[in-house]
């Protein structure tokens, strides 16, 4: 405390001199740095913003390390995520398989909209980019128009 107020107490410089003898001013800034209300929000919110962005951080990637070092260290665990994934991974193709089967399209777009097929038109798929924007109901140039 005894340095805070040793500095506090000290002049503080009004003018600056430089090398060639000339005296410039410096103007008193003390009513700028004034602690502020809006000062105070914006400084909780950026510095809690920031450490939640770096603990969020830090959080994944030492968990992400963790569960690596746990999985690779006992292979009958490795073996069984896995393939708990190749299963998972197999079974929403087969479901994305069975929506193109039943002509939804697998983000649920109802391709029966479409009123002909691309061998149907075209002849041949490999012209289907060709065809496709001529076959598309929404297309300027589609089916429906």
């Amino acid at each position: 405390m005894q340095m805070f107020n040793a500095l506090r107490a000290k002049e503080k410089p009004v003018h600056v001199k430089f090398a060639n003898g000339r005296e410039e001013a410096i103007p008193d800034m003390t009513p700028y740095m004034r602690p502020t209300t809006l000062g105070d929000v914006a400084a909780y919110t950026f510095f809690g913003f920031g450490g939640l962005f770096i603990g969020g951080e830090t959080g994944v990637l030492t968990g992400g390390a963790s569960a690596g070092k746990t999985i690779s260290s006992d292979p009958k665990s490795r073996e069984r995520i896995e393939t708990a994934f190749r299963r998972f991974r197999a079974d929403v193709l087969r479901k994305e398989a069975d929506a193109l089967d039943t002509r939804r399209g697998v983000m649920g777009c109802d391709m029966s909209l479409m009123k002909h097929t691309a061998t149907e038109v075209c002849g041949s798929l490999d012209i289907w980019n060709r065809c496709f924007t001529d076959l598309h109901p929404l297309h300027p140039n589609g089916v429906g128009k």
